[in-house]
């Protein structure tokens, strides 16, 4: 009995027939066609657990024996009836097959699985053919002990056919030894049409000159087989030769990439590390000043001023310009804060940045608010400062777009109300008049203000400054 394996780990393996079961699990069930019919099936039974095996051609014992039971050599699952299981008489050519087999090869496995299932079947099928003629012929069976030789001298043979041609496994050739073997037990048979034998005194030319024609034709015969053989082994050598050429084709290849892999990888290396370097000096310049020193023949050193390229001091010049435009605005708020009632300032819950504040105006009975940078919040200390949870410093949810609005709506209607008729006497000025007029000059001051934005670069503030002084001057005037 041959060694039986499962992934390479010995287990128990036995030959059976068996009735095959459906199995619900898989919807598309190989075997669905064949419930109900007997099979031939391989038990294995592996770490405490048993499955089976489809064995209809040879392969699964073949995998679990020859293979190993290497995951490369394919089989197919079935389950089966387990009352129905009756043991298998082992078969000698299958026995064989599984202990002369070709070695398991993962660049050939797919061509070794069909040529063992294939030779399998039809061996056994033209060795049984062959026992049904020789039992109707008049000539005397063999005895166990002569198929014994005779399997063993075609077992040499096989392998000798498969050192000569490697294309040809061995369990194929002893399939065919085998049933050539039965072939000559057939022709070795008497024939009753004529005599088997001529005697030598009844030996006429005709006779003989026939088996000179035999001979020839034979040896004809075995010099065509010799070439072929040689013409195999030319075609097994040239074969080889390719293999290998191909091998050597491979590692150039492989070894190629790898050295073309190293080369990217040390080019990605370089350019990251070139990339990180401009990234370090475009930081390094963003915040430093570009300045030059001039070293004067007496040997002192003198700081000359920045360049006018210089980005430190383009950035510390539009953010003065930014700081002086959010005092200004700042300004304009602390003047509107104390023209109009209510007005109150309170702590910034929504800035994580400490000392930042809420103004809160009530303009034409809607609520308006602005934040305050600590750097402006001296500008406001007039106003009226509350907590956050004052119902006046409680946000009512208005937008910007919100708060925009409603400084236009409540700018036109103090245009509108500025407008009508009033019947006081010329020359005068009624309460009314007197309180809104500076109110609603402020107020379009601001608007005209924020739509033109802070100054353009470059233009002096000093002058720029002054200039709206004067303009608040004027609209604050009575």
């Amino acid at each position: 009995m041959p060694e039986t394996s499962w992934n390479g780990e010995r287990c128990i393996a036995r030959r059976i027939t068996a009735v095959v079961a459906d199995d619900d699990r898989f919807p598309l069930y190989w075997a669905r066609h064949l419930v109900g019919t007997r099979r031939n099936i391989v038990e294995v039974i592996y770490n405490g657990s048993t499955f089976y095996l489809d064995d209809a051609d040879g392969s699964a014992w073949h995998k679990v024996t020859q293979g190993r039971g290497a995951p490369y050599w394919t089989h197919n699952s079935i389950t089966i009836t387990p009352d129905s299981i009756r043991p298998r008489p082992d078969n000698a050519l299958n026995g064989a097959l599984a202990t002369e087999g070709p070695a398991p090869d993962q660049s050939t496995t797919g061509v070794a699985y069909v040529d063992v299932g294939y030779s399998a079947s039809q061996a056994g099928y033209v060795r049984d053919q062959f026992a049904v003629l020789l039992s109707r012929l008049p000539v005397p069976l063999p005895t166990p002990q002569e198929l014994a030789d005779g399997a063993t001298a075609d077992k040499v043979t096989a392998q000798r056919i498969h050192a000569a041609r490697p294309g040809i496994p061995t369990h194929t050739a002893f399939g065919a030894l085998q049933a050539l073997r039965a072939v000559r037990a057939i022709h070795r048979a008497p024939n009753p049409d004529r005599e088997d034998r001529i005697p030598l005194e009844d030996l006429t030319e005709e006779d003989l000159e026939q088996l000179y024609d035999d001979l020839d034709r034979h040896a004809e015969v075995v010099g065509e087989m010799n070439e072929q053989a040689i013409d195999l082994e030319r075609h097994a050598a040239q074969t080889q030769a390719e293999i290998a050429r191909q091998a050597r084709y491979q590692a150039r290849a492989r070894a190629a990439a790898v050295r073309q892999a190293k080369r990217w990888a040390g080019r990605a290396r370089t350019a990251e590390a070139a990339v990180r370097n401009w990234i370090a000096f475009i930081n390094r310049g963003m915040d430093t000043h570009t300045q030059f020193s001039l070293l004067h023949p007496d040997g002192t050193l003198e700081q000359l001023p920045c360049v006018d390229w210089c980005h430190a001091c383009r950035l510390e010049q539009a953010q003065a310009e930014r700081d002086d435009a959010y005092r200004e605005r700042a300004r304009l708020l602390a003047l509107l804060a104390a023209l109009l009632p209510g007005s109150v300032i309170a702590h910034a819950d929504d800035v994580d940045e400490p000392g930042w504040q809420i103004l809160y105006l009530c303009i034409g009975g809607h609520q308006a608010s602005w934040h305050i940078h600590p750097r402006d919040a001296g500008l406001l200390t007039n106003v009226e400062h509350v907590t956050t949870d004052h119902p006046r410093a409680t946000w009512d949810g208005h937008t910007t777009d919100q708060k925009h609005e409603r400084i236009e709506e409540h700018t036109s209607l103090l245009h509108r109300a500025g407008s009508q008729p009033t019947l006081a006497t010329p020359g005068t000025a009624t309460n009314s008049q007197a309180q809104t007029a500076p109110t609603e000059k402020a107020l379009d001051l601001y608007n005209r203000w924020t739509q033109a934005g802070p100054p353009p670069l470059g233009t002096s503030l000093a002058r720029w400054w002054d200039a709206r002084l004067a303009e608040l001057h004027e609209a604050v005037r009575p």
